[in-house]
């Protein structure tokens, strides 16, 4: 009896399998959504799934939780994955990111050799992304080959801790995503070059990236190029001169901000602010130690008629040194602040006085690492326009206020 049950148990389950049912061509679009490791364990479901992982249209390679003691076998795993693979599949998205610092980089130079070889066979691709250790022993130490800028079908380009050299040309007609992280280039002109070659770029986002000598931010104007597609961007305020190439964006996020990055914005010729007519949202990210006048920065807004969404990080000293007075712009359209990380010794009356330049303001949002009743006590007391919700931030809990 029991023997009976377990049989027919097994046809229902059997019965019951649709999803092997499904064609191979859905099939293989279903994995493509796992990482390539968990692709490959589904080979031991039945056999129908066996060898479905070589035709993948996309490789997913991640060495989280890979020691370095194991990273030679993970290696090995990673070659063989290329040599056993379809290659007359189309590959549209390739992936491979370290996650661990090395001191040896031979096996991650194996790895980029491989990966290169296997690109080159598939130059229709579309998104690649790739993320290597950060070489802190040897910041010079991954040079990324000039091919990868002969992927004109790509729409998607992520790269970390990679140097460039010796490139002459970018042509990626198509791409609307390219994020830079911990990139070193030769000079400023690498970047350029970068940027001219993407006319339909939708996003950009470039973080800590490094060039050999003195960045002069001002453009010549054989260097002067505009993004018009662009929508979204985070940018260094070291380099001001990005600010005229992402001027079309509706997003913007400004990390890194300091003293020197102020005078730069307010530079002559072509680093001055640019006018951001089409800006709805701004991030202001200062730095933690170098910045001791932020005010400085809410003048340059008067760029952004059309802000609607203030944030603005890292406020960690006075606002204002009490050295001269500072006009307030009048931001007509805003409706949404936040500010986020303020010292404890900020002066409220200059906040109050930000806050009636805002005659449209429903939503403030105020993050202080300990946040005194006292301010809240004097901001009640105020007249703050239109404010419909008051969010006070501190110590990881949230207290909505009743205006």
């Amino acid at each position: 009896m029991e023997s009976r049950d377990c049989k027919l148990l097994h046809s229902s389950t059997m019965d019951d399998d649709r999803i092997s049912s499904l064609p191979e061509e859905l099939l293989c679009r279903i994995l493509s959504f796992l990482p390539t490791k968990n692709a490959v364990a589904t080979s031991v479901l039945a056999k129908k799934w066996k060898s479905l992982w070589r035709s993948l249209p996309t490789l997913d390679i991640d060495d989280d939780n890979i020691s370095e003691d194991n990273h030679a076998r993970f290696v090995e795993s990673f070659n063989a994955y290329i040599s056993s693979c379809d290659h007359h599949q189309p590959l549209q998205k390739f992936r491979l990111r370290f996650s661990n610092p090395y001191d040896d980089f031979t096996n991650v130079n194996a790895c980029m050799k491989s990966s290169l070889q296997l690109l080159l066979q598939h130059l229709q691709i579309e998104h690649i992304d790739i993320a290597l250790p950060f070489p802190w022993i040897q910041p010079t130490k991954h040079i990324m080959s000039p091919l990868i800028f002969t992927f004109t079908n790509l729409v998607v380009l992520k790269l970390e801790a990679i140097r460039f050299k010796h490139f002459t040309s970018v042509d990626f007609p198509f791409l609307k995503t390219l994020h830079l992280q911990d990139l070193l280039f030769d000079n400023r002109q690498c970047l350029t070059k970068v940027l001219s070659g993407c006319p339909v770029l939708e996003d950009f986002k470039e973080d800590c990236i490094v060039m050999d000598g003195e960045v002069d931010n001002d453009l010549t104007e054989r260097e002067y190029f505009t993004l018009p597609k662009l929508v979204r961007a985070n940018v260094s305020g070291q380099y001001a001169f990005l600010l005229k190439a992402v001027k079309n964006v509706q997003f913007l996020h400004i990390n890194g901000i300091d003293d020197r990055n102020l005078h730069n914005f307010k530079g002559t010729n072509l680093s001055v602010f640019p006018l951001l007519h089409n800006l709805t949202h701004i991030e202001l990210s200062f730095s933690c130690t170098m910045c001791k006048d932020w005010l400085q920065a809410l003048e340059l807004l008067k760029n952004c008629p059309q802000l609607q969404v203030l944030v603005i990080n890292q406020i960690r000293y006075s606002l204002g040194n009490g050295t001269r007075p500072y006009v307030f712009p009048m931001f007509h359209n805003l409706t949404h602040l936040e500010l986020v990380y303020i010292s404890y010794n900020v002066n409220w009356s200059q906040v109050v006085e930000l806050l009636q330049h805002c005659p449209m303001l429903q939503v403030l949002v105020i993050n202080q690492r300990s946040f005194l009743m006292k301010s809240l006590i004097y901001l009640k007391k105020q007249q703050i326009g239109s404010i419909h919700h008051l969010f006070l931030n501190a110590f990881y809990h949230t207290l909505k206020v009743a205006i």
